[in-house]
């Protein structure tokens, strides 16, 4: 009888442990077909690189070698995830790591010219945070990566050194550019220092100036901000082309310095001895890039700059459309789109008439030598294009309908009210003769340039 019991027990054993051995088989087995099946699609699913280690690109890989599966996690970056059905997951991004190796990439554009909107989009691409050369930050912030600029426009500094190697630049028609840019510097209380910037940033994107505050600004400032607008394509495109004078510390023009003539330009020297190509090596139109059917192409001329570059990782470009989507409906980063509306933020009619000239001026530069057989130019110029049709039907309609919009009577009183209210905001006097006197470096540089009464 005990003979008999333990014979039964040990093959129960043998038979629950032969249960047990096809149970172990039978996972190995769906295991093993689970990496047949998801090995395929890996690169569907996430962007592969297996170069930099230093970035958190979450990967899993299948190992089957006669043992149980084992999942490896890669200490890389995340980027936002694509499905194989093309659906897609946008991914908020993180700051570029310092120190890490990387081919950086320059943003440039003149102020409000959609620069947010552009880097919201990198940031559902890559997952890297775009830098700013924003001078109120922390100096000793060593900006890699990709950087965004408003440089050589007073907006904006050199502050990356010779971190970038290469730059994509970013255009937007200036009838809705510089109303956009005068509604940007207005949220922050036109700030000429850091402590009123910060104290005021919370407020960008989310007011509308008064147009009083607009038409002031506009009237004192529109040749001025029509030439910057130009300078800065010229800038870029001709490979630092510099149009301020030196000691000129904030590329403003102002007294006692003055814009220099077209002959006496000169090449800026971060151009000549950063580590930089300074000719952009793409261009990008912010009217592009907000249309839902032109944007997902835009934005992969992009990404098609970044992809396969030191430092970083691309989506890959099946899934580039749905992550543009994804970007617009997803993003944490507030923006709106009516802070230049010109239905209150018009130009006057001889306002437009200039500004066309100008555009046009642009385009023939750009269309003839040394820039035919320029990819980045020939763009350039089709969204010129895109700007001159635009402004010259508004035109078209004031004129036909005869309502102009309102302006007042040039005349030296209305200019000396312009003066004094741009002083008052205190963007007027940049270069005050106490206050230069006071750097005591700089001043007997340009003393020179003052009058003695001054």
């Amino acid at each position: 009888m005990v003979g008999n019991f333990f014979r039964r027990q040990i093959n129960d054993l043998a038979r629950s442990r032969n249960t047990l051995e096809n149970a172990l088989k039978s996972f190995r087995l769906v295991c093993v077909v689970l990496c047949l099946l998801i090995i395929p699609n890996l690169n569907v699913l996430l962007k592969m690189n297996e170069t930099y280690l230093h970035r958190i690109l979450i990967r899993d890989v299948c190992d089957v070698d006669g043992k149980d599966v084992v999942f490896h996690t890669k200490n890389k970056r995340a980027l936002s995830i694509a499905f194989p059905d093309g659906t897609c997951e946008f991914t908020s991004g993180v700051p570029f790591p310092g120190g890490v190796d990387s081919d950086g990439v320059l943003i440039a554009s003149y102020p409000a010219s959609g620069m947010r909107l552009t880097w919201m989009h990198v940031e559902g691409l890559t997952e890297i945070i775009v830098g700013d050369d924003f001078d109120c930050a922390d100096p000793d912030l060593d900006r890699e990566g990709i950087i965004k600029t408003q440089y050589p426009h007073i907006e904006g500094i050199w502050s990356w050194g010779d971190n970038m190697r290469d730059v994509a630049y970013l255009i937007r028609n200036p009838r809705f550019a510089i109303p956009s840019y005068h509604s940007m510097i207005s949220e922050i209380w036109y700030a000429h220092d850091c402590e009123t910037a910060i104290s005021y940033q919370d407020n960008l994107f989310s007011m509308q100036p008064a147009v009083e505050n607009w038409t002031k600004w506009r009237d004192y400032r529109f040749h001025e901000e029509l030439d910057l607008w130009r300078w800065h394509i010229d800038f870029w495109m001709g490979n630092g082309t510099k149009y301020w004078m030196d000691f000129d510390y904030e590329r403003n023009g102002q007294y006692p310095f003055a814009w220099l003539p077209e002959v006496n330009k000169t090449r800026d020297l971060n151009c000549l001895y950063q580590n930089i190509d300074c000719v952009p090596k793409l261009v990008i139109a912010y009217e592009y890039i907000t249309d839902p059917i032109l944007g997902p192409a835009e934005m992969n001329k992009l990404a098609k700059l970044l992809e396969n570059r030191v430092g970083y990782s691309v989506i890959e470009e099946a899934a580039r459309p749905c992550i543009f989507n994804a970007t617009v409906l997803n993003s944490p980063h507030k923006v709106d789109s009516t802070r230049g509306i010109l239905n209150l933020y018009n130009f006057t009619h001889p306002q437009l008439k200039d500004m066309t000239d100008m555009i046009k001026g642009v385009k023939a530069k750009y269309s003839s030598d040394p820039w035919v057989d320029s990819s980045a130019a020939q763009d350039l110029c089709t969204y010129l294009e895109l700007y001159i049709g635009d402004i010259d039907q508004e035109i078209i309609d004031i004129e036909t309908t005869n309502q102009y919009p309102p302006t007042s009577a040039p005349n030296e009183d209305y200019t000396r009210v312009l003066k004094t209210w741009y002083q008052s905001i205190g963007r007027g006097d940049r270069y005050g003769k106490a206050k230069v006197q006071a750097m005591s470096g700089y001043w007997p540089k340009v003393a020179h340039l003052y009058d003695d009464d001054t």
